[in-house]
């Protein structure tokens, strides 16, 4: 299990979220595709070490308790093969 920070559609500047996925094949810049979302998350980082809560006002992870939500394992992650293509991974 890995912790990444992911942003919704593919706009690198938007606001960043944590969700904890199953698979560690993960990288920065795969798409994550998730039943419970609209958009994609594009993944922007990942974490040294999984965590499972944060801070509702600093942020922060490993501490308060906001829970971070596990994406489902149903979850498909697309990595860019070349500039406008996707293809499904897992």
């Amino acid at each position: 299990m890995k912790t990444v920070k992911c942003v919704f559609g593919t706009d690198v500047g938007g606001r960043s979220y944590s969700f904890n996925v199953d698979n560690d094949n993960v990288k920065v810049g795969d798409i994550l595709e998730s039943k419970d979302y609209k958009s994609k998350l594009l993944i922007v980082s990942i974490e040294d070490r999984v965590y499972n809560n944060f801070d509702f006002r600093t942020g922060k992870l490993g501490e308060g308790s906001g829970v971070i939500k596990v994406l489902p394992s149903d979850t498909k992650i697309l990595r860019k093969k070349e500039e406008n293509e996707e293809k499904e991974l897992f």
